[in-house]
């Protein structure tokens, strides 16, 4: 299926792995597994982060979307590989401090097809971490940023098992960047990583110079009217 997105985000359908979804089914969560004998290969264990100098948006308008209709139950049992780290970086031009608690960052007049992002937080041993916070912040589905309010954004919590569920929309491209979500996430009392998710098979991924591979969420299923996908962040 093609995730049907703004006009402006010229990109192609995402390989998917198709998965019956109905709204009294649950869906099991991707684990983060790496494999160190694979030199450059992605893995969702390690988030690897570049440069965000150089990123241009603005403020813009905005469209009706709709909200994403099929709950997500993130599954335990998800692997994990033990002492991978995510590599920080610069947060980039557009962060705003003191954006409000919450799991759904996208209102009701949000340009963009509905995606929701489920994972868990691990420590370096591979232990879910409860409580840890990811700050999230993006573009709308027309590559403009809200750099007024606190429209995509949002500070989430992992619950007792250490996991989350992102509500959102995904982000459109503007220039120089392909479509992305900013990222700032620690344990309780620990320092702040900062980093990007990114989405696989968009034509803009290989000219955006902070694009990395092992930084690409999984998508599990990529419908005509939402996304859902997974990614789990292992921390140094």
């Amino acid at each position: 299926m093609i995730c049907r997105h703004n006009e402006t985000m010229k990109r192609p359908s995402l390989p998917v792995l198709l998965l019956p979804i109905t709204a009294a089914a649950a869906w099991t969560l991707a684990g983060c597994v790496s494999d160190a004998g694979t030199a450059g290969e992605a893995s969702n264990a390690t988030a690897v982060v570049a440069t965000a100098a150089g990123e241009e948006g603005a403020a813009g308008s905005s469209a009706p979307s709709s909200s994403p209709t099929t709950p997500l139950a993130p599954a335990t049992g998800a692997t994990c590989d033990p002492g991978a780290t995510l590599v920080t970086t610069t947060e980039g031009p557009y962060y705003t401090e003191g954006a409000p608690s919450r799991d759904t960052l996208s209102e009701g007049n949000t340009v963009g097809t509905p995606l929701i992002v489920a994972g868990t937080v691990y420590d370096a041993d591979c232990q879910p971490v409860p409580g840890a916070t990811i700050d999230v912040w993006q573009a709308d589905g027309a590559g403009q940023y809200d750099n007024s309010g606190y429209n995509l954004r949002g500070v989430l919590t992992t619950d007792a098992q250490g996991r989350y569920t992102l509500t959102t929309v995904i982000p459109g491209i503007y220039p120089g960047r392909t479509e992305h979500l900013h990222i700032k996430i620690n344990e309780p009392g620990g320092p702040v990583y900062t980093t990007q998710l990114f989405f696989p098979g968009s034509t803009a991924n290989e000219g955006d110079n902070i694009y990395d591979e092992a930084m690409v969420i999984t998508v599990e299923d990529d419908g005509p009217d939402q996304m859902l996908a997974t990614y789990d962040f292992v921390l140094p």
